[in-house]
């Protein structure tokens, strides 16, 4: 995907190394970027690292909160050419130690985010526009050279 001038909405966007490599590749590139993420503090983080992004803000736990900054982010950049969901929460314990709450938290919002914003995706890309969805815990896939890649073709 030719990513100069690509109105690219990076969603799950915190300013870490993943959310900040993904959101970096189409501003050096030439592209338009929204950030959409939970917390004010790690987006507005992100967003300072890209100097004229548009920012969204999203609740895992309200679906409608996240179709909200799917339209709020299409709507600053007059569309979107582009989606990728880097959203996903961690718990950095085994299985057998993570407590009810904990569990219930990641079993509800990993799969129904990145659906949520799927869904509304959806009404938004036009043909030739492209998603990428990786699984919240699996490694962000990377070309040869080490760069992420942040493209899939939608079909």
């Amino acid at each position: 995907m030719e990513l100069s001038g690509a109105r690219v909405l990076v969603a799950g966007a915190r300013g870490g190394t993943v959310s900040g490599a993904v959101t970096a590749e189409p501003v050096d590139r030439g592209g338009r970027v929204a950030l959409a993420g939970h917390d004010p503090g790690r987006l507005s983080h992100a967003a300072r690292a890209c100097p004229g992004v548009v920012t969204a803000r999203f609740h895992a736990y309200d679906p409608e909160s996240c179709a909200g900054a799917m339209r709020t982010t299409a709507a600053a950049l007059e569309g979107l050419d582009a989606v990728v969901i880097a959203f996903g929460a961690a718990a950095f314990a085994a299985a057998e130690d993570l407590g009810d709450e904990t569990a219930e938290h990641l079993r509800a919002v990993n799969p129904l985010v990145p659906a949520a914003l799927s869904r509304a995706a959806l009404g938004i890309l036009r043909p030739g526009s492209a998603a990428a969805a990786p699984p919240p815990t699996a490694p962000l896939p990377t070309r040869p050279d080490g760069t992420p890649v942040v493209e899939r073709r939608a079909r």
